[in-house]
């Protein structure tokens, strides 16, 4: 009895390698690639090249090496600066967008009258410059501002009261009131398309299992609104 025994053995070919065509739109796109790169590159470093040099160096030009940063960040203000501003940032987060979402609401979930009148002063700072807001500020809520000196003392003379008061614009709540005249619009803008974009069939269903306003609240708008809040604040 004979045995026959075949040797099958599996031989794998590499695979051909195949190379993409590369056309001249190609080299193109890449070409506008780097240029744009390289001009980013050059407008950022270059401006900033003399402030690196200035900063390893004492007000007589010797170099100092890393000395300007340690007393920097040794200085007892540094501490002090940073509790400031993330109070400013905090505080006005909150106010631009609790403002802003309790309006973007009640223009796109209510029926209030004259809702484009109301959107458009929402949006008006957004035309207005920064500066023309800090002068308006200014001559409202300034030492010598109207309100501030209740229109110059025309109500204490006329009424017997002096309507005025003093909000120190001078210091943080100056600069919150700056920063939440100019980050609301961007804010509402954010969460009136939140608001717009929201799935009605969910108030609908909502309504039909009679949840009061407080839990559709919670359970349908805010949900339904989270990534906007979640823009809004980064914004």
């Amino acid at each position: 009895m004979t045995t026959q025994v075949t040797d099958e053995r599996t031989i794998t070919l590499p695979a051909a390698t195949v190379r993409p065509i590369v056309t001249g739109e190609d080299w193109l796109r890449r070409s506008l690639l780097l240029l744009v790169t390289g001009f980013l590159l050059v407008g950022v470093l270059l401006p900033l090249a003399p402030l690196v040099v200035r900063s390893l160096s004492d007000q007589n030009g010797q170099f100092v090496g890393l000395e300007n940063y340690v007393r920097y960040f040794t200085s007892p203000g540094l501490a002090s600066s940073f509790v400031n501003s993330m109070t400013v940032a905090t505080l006005t987060t909150l106010l631009a967008v609790g403002l802003a979402f309790g309006y973007a609401w009640s223009i796109t979930r209510t029926c209030m009258p004259a809702k484009g009148f109301f959107r458009a002063m929402a949006l008006l700072p957004l035309f207005v410059p920064p500066l023309a807001i800090a002068i308006g500020l200014i001559y409202l809520f300034g030492n010598k501002g109207l309100v501030t000196t209740g229109f110059f003392g025309f109500f204490e003379q006329t009424l017997g009261a002096p309507l005025a008061f003093n909000i120190n614009l001078y210091g943080m709540n100056g600069i919150i009131l700056g920063e939440l005249l100019y980050c609301f619009p961007q804010a509402f803008l954010i969460l009136t398309v939140a608001a717009a974009l929201a799935d009605a069939r969910l108030y609908e269903a909502s309504m039909a299992l009679n949840a009061s306003a407080l839990r559709t609240f919670w359970t349908v708008t805010l949900p339904g609104m989270r990534y906007g809040l979640i823009s809004a604040i980064f914004v």
